[in-house]
């Protein structure tokens, strides 16, 4: 078989071609420090190589979201903290100004002061984001949660955003003012007394009152009358809208079996507890109802509003106790739900850590995993890349030569 020239050197050609194209992709395999540059040099690692990346992509997208979620639950955190200050404050404010002894002066003071607390409490209620988000608004972003008019209802909505931090997991990243501020039960939480106001007389004050005994309690709006039994004595009856006459118990009468009134003592009916101190009057009345929501600022201003109410007579003083009373319980409530909103806030920056440190842990893995299946090894690739280009110089001279074969160069 007979080899012309000019196929040799093709072969020639070709092989010098292929040599540079080796060295091509040693240098870029260098350059790069991979040594899988395309499907065609290992379809499969080459597939692995792209779903741990896409793994690895994913991982870090979630710690991404987990610095977010991080960043927007301190915010609020810290929000939150400053206004326990301003909470407590305006707390112990209230038992001050229960004191008998303060002038009117003095409560308006008093009263001063809290509405300066009070307006810092709505300040940071509509506190922003670095995005200029309210962290408080729940998916109505850019919406103003309350506004510092007196009326202080909640603009926003009651959705909660979230951010995915895991697999799995979803993170809440902000609350809304609703949830905080808004749902708080006034009372005692299951019921709140109040007392007849301008048609009461006497000196009476009702407490705050207590289930005793939440399979017997009964929901209903209950006034506790006083009267004068049939042997003079001061006297209650107590009547539900529903239940009717409760006490005394049918088929006991009004006012020959009502029970005597004697001031401090518990009165007990229907797996619930209230006290009574002071002198009532004939006529007095004492409601109890189902406690409802009350957001904590209308609360605070209820308490401006009874310091600065003047007091004119003894009717007047039990009255304002009453409705200092009322609302401090109302305000404990709502330093409860700042406290709890803490506490949940503080458990959702546990989860962001610990979805963080897994998330670190697992890229950790696949780059390692990663590692070993595309990193170059330096060492054997300049090897590898020197031989090239030996193999290179050859084949640049073999051609040189099988140029210069020709039987005219010979004639």
């Amino acid at each position: 078989m007979r080899v012309s020239s000019i196929t040799l050197q093709q072969q020639s050609l070709n092989a010098i071609n292929k040599t540079q194209n080796s060295l091509a992709r040693g240098y870029m395999q260098l350059s790069t420090g991979k040594q899988i540059l395309s499907p065609a040099d290992d379809p499969v690692a080459y597939g692995r190589i792209n779903r741990l990346n896409e793994y690895v992509g994913t991982l870090k997208g979630y710690n991404d979201n987990a610095v977010t979620a991080e960043n927007n639950l301190s915010l609020m955190e810290s929000t939150l903290d400053g206004m326990l200050d301003s909470l407590f404050r305006i707390n112990e404010l209230t038992k001050q100004a229960s004191n008998e002894t303060l002038s009117q002066d003095d409560k308006n003071v008093i009263a001063t002061e809290i509405e300066g607390n009070l307006s810092d409490l709505i300040n940071l209620a509509n506190t922003k984001d670095a995005n200029g988000d309210y962290i408080f608004t729940g998916y109505m972003s850019k919406m103003q949660p309350y506004n510092n008019d007196g009326n202080f209802s909640y603009q926003g909505d009651q959705g909660q955003r979230k951010l995915q931090v895991g697999s799995t997991s979803f993170i809440t990243t902000s609350y809304s003012g609703y949830q905080i501020f808004d749902d708080v039960k006034n009372g005692n939480g299951t019921f709140t007394t109040t007392d007849g106001s301008v048609t009461n007389t006497g000196s009476g004050i009702i407490s705050n009152g207590s289930v005793t005994n939440a399979a017997a309690y009964i929901q209903d709006d209950y006034s506790v009358n006083f009267v004068t039994n049939s042997s003079g004595d001061l006297a209650y009856q107590i009547i539900g809208t529903a239940q009717g006459q409760v006490v005394p118990p049918l088929p006991a009468t009004v006012p020959d079996d009502a029970p005597i009134f004697e001031t401090g003592k518990s009165i007990n009916f229907n797996g619930m507890a209230v006290t009574i101190t002071g002198v009532p009057q004939v006529g007095d009345d004492f409601g109890i109802s189902a406690s409802s929501r009350q957001n904590v600022f209308t609360t605070i201003q209820n308490i401006v509003d009874t310091l600065k109410t003047p007091l004119a007579n003894s009717a007047d003083k039990a009255n304002y106790q009453n409705d200092l009373e009322r609302n401090a319980a109302a305000l404990d409530s709502g330093i409860s739900k700042v406290l709890a909103g803490i506490a949940d806030i503080g458990t959702s920056r546990s989860l962001v850590e610990k979805e963080q440190n897994v998330n670190s842990d697992l890229i950790t893995k696949y780059q390692s995993t990663l590692g070993s299946i595309e990193d170059l090894d330096y060492t054997a690739a300049i090897t590898e890349l020197n031989n090239q280009m030996v193999s290179l110089q050859a084949a640049q001279q073999s051609y040189v030569k099988i140029q210069n074969l020709s039987l005219l160069n010979y004639l």
